[in-house]
C-alpha cells in the first residue's frame, strides 16, 4: 500500500499540483457477522472482527491506501500476562499507515457510509498527522439505507396502517418504508441528471421536490 500512496503522489505531481494537495478518499468498514434482518431482530448484535478499508479517489483505479484491522478475539495478551509478561499486546487498536510515510498524504475529503462513526475516529488522528481536519462527505448509497432506517423507527399513528395483528403491521410499515425510500431515490436521481453535475443547481432542485 505503500507503493499504491507513491502512485498517487506521482499522479497529482503530473497533474501540475504539489503532493500536499488535499485529495479526496472514501472508507468503509466490514464485519465478521453479516447483520441481515437486524432492524427488527437483532439489532445488537456484536462484532468481533472488522477491516476498515481507505480508497484513494484521485487515480482511475481507485486503489486501497490504508487498512485498519480489529480482532476482539486474539487471546495473546491475556496468555503473556498469565505468564508474569506486561504485556500490552501491539497492533490490537491498529496503527494509522498513512504516518508512516515521510510525506503523508493529505486527506481532504472522506465519504463514508451516513451512519458511520469511522469519520470521527479517522479526523482525530488525520488531524495530528497533517494538521487538517478531512471534510466528511455522505455516500448516497448508504444515505437511502439511513433514510429506510429512520422511517423504520418513526412513530406512526396507530391508525396509519390498518392491520389485524402486529405482523401485518411491521409488513405494511415496512412496504410503506421501502416505497417512500424509492420515490426519494427517484427523485434525487432525476434532480441530479437535471442539474448535469452542478452541485448548486442540484440543490436548487432538490429544494422543490416537495412540491
Amino acid at each position: 500500500m505503500k507503493q499504491q500512496r507513491q502512485i498517487v503522489r506521482q499522479a497529482l505531481e503530473r497533474s501540475g499540483f504539489p503532493t500536499d494537495t488535499p485529495i479526496p478518499a472514501e472508507c468503509d468498514t466490514r464485519y465478521n457477522n453479516p447483520l441481515f434482518g437486524s432492524r427488527t431482530r437483532t439489532p445488537f448484535q456484536p462484532g468481533t472482527q472488522a477491516t476498515t478499508t481507505i480508497v484513494e479517489n484521485v487515480t482511475a483505479r481507485k486503489k486501497i491506501i490504508d487498512v485498519h484491522d480489529a480482532n476482539k478475539l486474539c487471546k495473546t495478551a491475556s496468555f503473556l500476562r498469565s505468564t508474569g509478561e506486561n504485556a500490552i499486546c501491539p497492533g490490537h487498536q491498529g496503527h494509522y499507515q498513512l504516518a508512516e510515510d515521510e510525506q503523508p498524504l493529505v486527506i481532504g475529503q472522506l465519504t463514508t457510509d451516513g451512519d458511520s462513526h469511522a469519520y470521527r475516529g479517522f479526523s482525530k488522528k488525520h488531524s495530528e498527522v497533517v494538521n487538517l481536519t478531512p471534510e466528511n462527505l455522505r455516500d448516497p448509497r448508504h444515505l437511502v439505507s439511513t433514510q429506510l432506517r429512520s422511517i423504520d423507527k418513526a412513530d406512526f399513528s396507530e391508525f396509519m396502517f390498518p392491520r389485524r395483528t402486529k405482523a401485518d403491521h411491521e409488513k405494511i410499515h415496512r412496504r410503506f418504508s421501502l416505497d417512500l425510500t424509492n420515490r426519494c431515490t427517484v427523485e434525487y436521481n432525476f434532480a441530479f441528471k437535471e442539474a448535469a453535475g452542478e452541485l448548486e443547481r442540484h440543490v436548487n432542485r432538490l429544494i422543490y421536490v416537495a412540491d
